[in-house]
C-alpha cells in the first residue's frame, strides 16, 4: 500500500507523516516497515520515483526543467537540478 500511495501521489508535496496518515498507520512503524520492505528509506524511494518520472518527461525537448520539477513534485527547479545531477551525473538540461 505504501508504494502504491507514493506511485499515485509523487507529484504532490509528501512526507512520511502524510503517507502514514493516509494509510492510518504510525509514522515510526511505517518508516521501519517501509525500509525493511523496500530496502531503502522512504525519502530515497520517493526521490527515485520522482527522478524516474523526470527522466521520462525530460526526453521531450519541449518540456522545460521548471515545468518538469513541478510535475514530479519538487518545490523548485533547483531542487530537481541538484537531485538529478547527484543521481545521473549530468544536469537535467543535458539529459535529452
Amino acid at each position: 500500500g505504501m508504494m502504491t500511495y507514493v506511485q499515485q501521489h509523487y507529484h504532490r508535496p509528501m512526507s512520511l507523516g502524510d503517507v502514514a496518515a493516509a494509510l492510518k498507520m504510525n509514522a515510526a512503524y511505517l518508516s521501519s516497515l517501509f525500509s525493511a520492505t523496500a530496502g531503502v528509506t522512504f525519502h530515497k524511494y520517493l526521490e527515485g520515483v520522482r527522478l524516474s518520472k523526470a527522466r521520462e518527461l525530460l526526453r521531450n525537448p519541449h518540456n522545460r526543467v521548471c515545468e518538469v520539477a513541478c510535475a514530479v513534485g519538487y518545490a523548485s527547479a533547483n531542487q530537481l537540478r541538484h537531485a538529478f545531477k547527484a543521481s545521473a551525473g549530468v544536469p537535467p538540461s543535458a539529459w535529452r
